[in-house]
């Protein structure tokens, strides 16, 4: 369906009238607007109570379960020889 004649014509001045409405009233009120007051803030400090510290050591203690294994091991001789003459009881092989 074609349209012609003064209808289509009177749509679109209706559509710009509109928006300059729209326009005109936002600038309006955008002129209406009073800038913010600026309020002054006032910081009240906290009191606040203060200790002079000194170094001091604390033991350290770790406690887990499961077993300890050296990072490297190292095998040990002597370097003298000899006889072994006398050996405890109490001794044990390793």
């Amino acid at each position: 369906m074609k349209t012609t004649g003064p209808a289509p014509l009177f749509r679109l001045l209706l559509c710009i009238l509109i928006l300059g409405a729209g326009v005109g009233g936002f600038l309006v009120l955008k002129k209406m607007k009073k800038p913010p007051t600026e309020k002054v803030v006032v910081e009240h400090p906290l009191p606040v109570e203060v200790l002079r510290v000194q170094p001091v050591d604390f033991p350290v203690t770790i406690s887990g379960y499961g077993d300890v294994v050296a990072r490297t091991a190292v095998t040990l001789s002597a370097e003298v020889s000899g006889r072994i003459t006398f050996k405890r009881d109490l001794l044990l092989a390793g």
